[in-house]
């Protein structure tokens, strides 16, 4: 007998195949070359870019030039939305561990 608590779902009708379903498709998701490059990567340029689309919203600027020069933002409306991302991730040091 297990100690899981939900192991008994998996006797319904249905639910193991969805379950085979969803870890092919996660596993999918894992191999994809955006991912590749490793999790925290991926997450960062996430992150950057839902800022910028949040500063757009905002009226902030529509381009960062130099994405590789972001810590030298000098527009308060993106600047704002880079803190509520690293606020986001936990609010200590970078956007993510990168």
């Amino acid at each position: 007998m297990t100690d899981d608590p939900l192991a008994p779902l998996m006797g319904l009708p249905g639910v193991a195949e969805a379950s085979d379903h969803v870890r092919d498709a996660l596993s999918r998701a894992h191999r994809h070359r955006a991912n590749l490059r490793g999790w925290p990567v991926t997450a960062a340029e996430a992150a950057l870019r839902a800022a910028r689309a949040s500063s757009v919203l905002d009226g902030g600027p529509g381009r960062v030039d130099d994405p590789g020069e972001i810590a030298q933002v000098s527009d308060p409306v993106l600047a704002g939305a880079l803190r509520v991302a690293q606020a986001l991730e936990g609010g200590e040091g970078p956007v993510v561990g990168v």
